[in-house]
């Protein structure tokens, strides 16, 4: 325990103590993430997989022994995302349609054996966010999943099959809005590029406003063609001006680099108070039934911030109960606590710094008794690379679990072992690679 608090301690302090140099942002690009409004676009996708695959092996001695299969495989699919300051929403659903025949044949044994298998699956996933009002909106989310499975065998009179049907899904009211900011940064690390080159040129703010709106777009580009950068960059070439005509190659290619460096930023903040819904609903081959149902309120809060250009900060927090209504189920409720603080430092544009520290408190009713299982973890990780140099990495992650003592005298613990105690782990890895290489 001494050891995870200490690393707590530590963690702490580190993320709020910070003093390193400017990496070229200036004191007025604040104003740029604060003000940033998403830009109304989207994209759809509709694509058909088919791949087949066979084998087939024969071996000759006194006996015969021979093994093949054949199968083949059909999965349509289609996606859809649209992202505005009034609406969001995202769709993914497809069909995948599996057949596999397998035959085995041995002389010396006398066995001949032939199976099919055959599994069909549809799932349809979405979510979708809608304001009324600038700060006010409504929440849906559903994930389904219909799996049908069945085996046949020769050696087996009684056919397998076994049906699944899944559903997890959530209404809700909100407050507030985050915005993916990343664009806005990745704008903000091409005018610190363009003024590297030691051309006399930049970017003004008008620009970086015009390049953050297409740089959301990329996504796009990136799902619809195959050769997306050519697409893309024809879109950003007028935005730049005639001036930047006369770069060379080179110049050119370590602009177009800064699409490859990690950013992932994101401000603003959201309330959301909404009814969580989860059903499980099996068939088993000889018609044993498995239904587990679950439904329950919940209330969340996500807040991110960019204290400045180098420096975000996320806190996360959930309150949510949930009611077991099928008779299956040995448990009759839960009640649930989660707690995530998180900090991300780019202390240059090759050196980031990664932490968190989450909690998380489960309380469950049982028939005959309750208990409860609180669970810490403290996450640190650091990135710094030189080109052509050397690349470093270190990570440090510290666990502790502790069961309350009518779970574990009850066996009632789902997390490794069913009288399990308290868990304890902490894990550390260093890696460094120095590394120097010449054209001859």
């Amino acid at each position: 325990m001494k050891k995870i608090l200490i690393t707590a301690l530590i963690m702490l302090i580190t993320s709020f103590v910070y003093c390193w140099q400017s990496v070229g942002f200036k004191i007025n690009d604040h104003d740029l993430i604060k003000d940033y409004q998403l830009p109304a676009w989207g994209y759809s996708i509709f694509d058909i997989d088919f791949s087949g695959n066979s084998y087939y092996r024969r071996s000759d001695t006194d006996y015969k022994r021979v093994n093949e299969s054949y199968g083949m495989k059909l999965s349509p699919g289609y996606h859809r995302n649209f992202e505005s300051e009034k609406i969001k929403y995202t769709l993914n659903s497809y069909i995948s349609s599996d057949f596999t025949y397998s035959g085995y044949k041995n002389e010396e044994q006398e066995t001949d054996n032939i199976s099919r298998d055959y599994r069909y699956t549809t799932r349809v996933e979405g979510d979708f966010d809608y304001y009324f009002k600038k700060d006010l909106f409504l929440n849906t989310s559903v994930d389904s999943r219909f799996i049908y499975q069945e085996r046949n065998d020769s050696q087996n009179n009684q056919d397998f099959i076994d049906r699944q049907i899944f559903t997890s899904s959530f209404i809700g009211i909100g407050w507030g809005k985050i915005r993916d900011v990343s664009p806005v940064f990745r704008a903000l690390r091409l005018r610190e590029r363009v003024e590297a080159l030691n051309k006399g040129l930049t970017l003004s703010e008008n620009q970086l406003e015009i390049l953050s709106d297409k740089f959301a777009l990329y996504t796009q580009y990136v799902n619809v063609y195959d050769r997306y950068e050519k697409y893309f960059w024809k879109e950003i070439s007028p935005i730049l001006g005639s001036e930047f005509d006369a770069l060379n190659l080179f110049e050119n290619l370590y602009l177009t680099e800064v699409m490859k460096e990690y950013i992932r930023r994101y401000q603003g903040h959201e309330i959301l108070l909404g009814i969580d819904f989860w059903q499980d609903y099996e068939i088993e081959n000889d018609g044993d039934k498995t239904k587990e149902f679950h439904l329950g309120p919940s209330l969340s809060y996500n807040y991110y911030n960019n204290i400045n250009l180098k420096y975000q900060i996320r806190i996360y927090s959930k309150i949510s109960y949930l009611k077991y209504l099928s008779d299956e189920s040995s448990e009759d409720s839960k009640f649930m606590i989660d707690f995530t603080n998180s900090h991300h430092f780019d202390i240059t544009d090759r050196l980031r710094w990664n932490s968190s520290i989450s909690l998380n408190y489960d309380y469950t009713w049982y028939e005959n008794f309750s208990g409860s299982v609180i669970s810490t973890t403290l996450s640190s990780y650091i990135d710094y690379f030189i080109e052509n140099n050397l690349a470093l990495s270190c990570q440090l992650t510290s666990k502790l679990i502790h069961v309350g003592s009518d779970i574990y005298e009850n066996n009632a613990n789902d997390y490794g072992y069913s009288d399990l105690k308290r868990y304890e782990y902490v894990s550390y890895y260093f890696g460094c690679r120095y590394y120097f290489g010449s054209i001859f």
